[in-house]
């Protein structure tokens, strides 16, 4: 019989890892242990936005509101809006596909690195 390679297992190991941890899971610890004796460095995961309706349908309505404000690039907008626990890096993405998409609907328009609401 055929077993499991390390890296597999490792991998395995990880993605349960990441799971638990974004979703507060019980049973962190044995994972973490298992990862330390496997001797797999524990890796950290930025923390995603709440799917409970906290952002989800209101992202348009923030990035408008931050353009009619004065916030005109996806940098300042990102700023203006992001929470101190969620990553920069995971915010601007949301921001930014906010901004394709009140652009497909004719909502804003962009000049270069400028967002402007008509």
């Amino acid at each position: 019989m055929l077993g499991m390679k390390d890296k597999t297992i490792n991998n395995t190991l990880i993605a349960l890892h990441k799971e638990m941890t974004r979703n507060g899971l019980e049973g962190l610890p044995h994972v973490e242990a298992l990862l330390t004796i496997r001797g797999v460095d524990l890796p950290s995961y930025p923390k995603r936005l709440p799917t409970n309706g906290q952002y989800k349908g209101r992202m348009r309505r923030m990035v408008l509101a931050a353009i009619k404000e004065g916030h005109n690039t996806p940098r300042d907008i990102t700023l203006v809006l992001g929470p101190p626990d969620v990553s920069y890096a995971l915010m601007y993405q949301r921001v930014y596909q906010a901004l394709l998409r009140l652009e497909r609907r004719g909502v804003v328009r962009r000049e270069g690195r400028v967002w402007l609401a008509p």
